[in-house]
C-alpha cells in the first residue's frame, strides 16, 4: 500500500494482499538467484519512496513474478512424482524436460522481475544511507554541542573562583526588635536598601572566603540563638551576571556553594560547625556584638 507520502512498504508488496502464495518475493527472488542469505531481506518496517505509477508497476510485476514461480514449480513437481513417469517407459526423459522446462521458465521470470528488485535495493541502499549520513550529522552537532558545553562549565568554574577572588564584600551586623541579622552587600554595587539599627560592621571589603570566615565567626558569637543571613539582592545579580558563560547561565546559590569551604545548606543559612565538609577554618578577628 502507498502511503500519502508516497512510500511502497515493502513488506506489503512482497506479500501481495490479497493473493499471498505463502513465499514472499524478496526470499523467493533471493533463492532463485543463489544469493547470500538475508541479501534481500525486506522487514516489517521497510519501505521506499515511489510514485503510485511506479507502485502500481510494481505490484503487478510482484504478482507475475510469484505466479509464474510457484506454477512452474508445481508443474515440475507434478513431473516428477507422476506415477506415469516414475513407472512407463519415457518417464526419465519427461522428468528431465520437466525439469529443464521449469529452469528457463524461472530463469525468465528472474530476468523479468530482476530490475524492479535491483531499483527497489538501490533506492532502499540509498535511503539508509541518507538516514545514516543524517544521524552521523546529528551525532557530530551532538558531540560538538556536548563539547561546549563542557568547555563553557569550564569557563564558568574559572570565572566563579574569579569572582571569588575579588575583595568586594562587606558586612553590616543589624538589630531589630531583639533579635540580630547579618546583612551582606557588595562595596561595588550600589544596595538597594541599607537596614536600620547597625550595630557592627566590615572594616575592609573581603573575598568569598574572607566572607565565609566572619559570617561563620559572628554566627558562633551569636549562640545558642541562629543568626540570619540576608544579601543585597543587587549583589547578588551581580555575581549571577559575572558567572554567565554563553547560554550558560549564572547562578548566586551554586556560586556560593562552589567557592565556600563547608557546606551551605543555603547562603542565608550559616552552617553550624557540625555541618561542616572538613574544611579548614581560620579563625577570624573577634567581634563584639555590642
Amino acid at each position: 500500500m502507498t502511503s500519502a507520502s508516497g512510500r511502497v512498504v515493502l513488506r506489503e508488496l512482497a506479500h501481495q494482499v490479497g493473493g499471498s502464495f505463502g513465499e514472499a518475493a524478496d526470499a523467493m527472488y533471493a533463492r532463485l538467484t543463489d544469493g547470500p542469505p538475508g541479501a534481500i531481506d525486506w522487514g516489517p518496517a521497510d519501505s521506499v519512496a515511489a510514485t503510485p505509477d511506479e507502485h502500481t508497476a510494481w505490484r503487478a510485476a510482484t504478482r507475475r513474478f510469484q505466479e509464474t514461480v510457484v506454477a512452474a514449480e508445481r508443474r515440475r513437481a507434478a513431473a516428477q512424482y507422476s506415477l506415469r513417469n516414475r513407472f512407463l517407459p519415457g518417464g526419465a526423459r519427461r522428468r528431465t524436460l520437466a525439469a529443464a522446462h521449469c529452469r528457463a521458465v524461472l530463469g525468465g521470470a528472474v530476468r523479468a522481475y530482476g530490475p524492479v528488485i535491483a531499483e527497489i535495493e538501490r533506492r532502499r541502499a540509498a535511503e539508509q544511507a541518507e538516514r545514516r549520513r543524517r544521524q552521523q550529522e546529528l551525532n557530530r552537532r551532538w558531540r560538538e554541542r556536548a563539547e561546549r558545553d563542557q568547555e563553557r562549565r569550564r569557563e564558568q568554574s574559572r570565572r566563579h573562583l574569579a569572582v571569588a577572588a575579588q575583595p568586594v564584600w562587606g558586612w553590616t551586623l543589624t538589630e531589630y526588635g531583639g533579635s540580630r541579622e547579618v546583612w551582606v552587600f557588595r562595596y561595588d554595587v550600589q544596595p538597594v536598601a541599607r537596614p536600620g539599627d547597625p550595630v557592627g560592621g566590615s572594616p575592609e571589603p573581603l573575598t568569598a572566603m574572607g566572607l565565609e570566615r566572619r559570617l561563620k565567626a559572628l554566627a558562633r558569637q551569636a549562640r545558642p540563638g541562629r543568626l540570619g543571613c540576608r544579601w543585597d539582592e543587587r549583589a547578588t545579580m551581580r555575581v549571577a551576571r559575572e558567572c554567565t558563560v554563553g547560554e550558560l547561565a549564572g547562578d548566586f546559590e551554586i556560586w556560593w556553594a562552589a567557592v565556600t569551604h563547608s557546606y551551605w545548606e543555603s547562603p542565608y543559612e550559616i552552617p553550624e560547625r557540625r555541618r561542616e565538609r572538613g574544611a579548614v577554618v581560620l579563625p577570624g578577628p573577634e567581634i563584639r556584638l555590642e
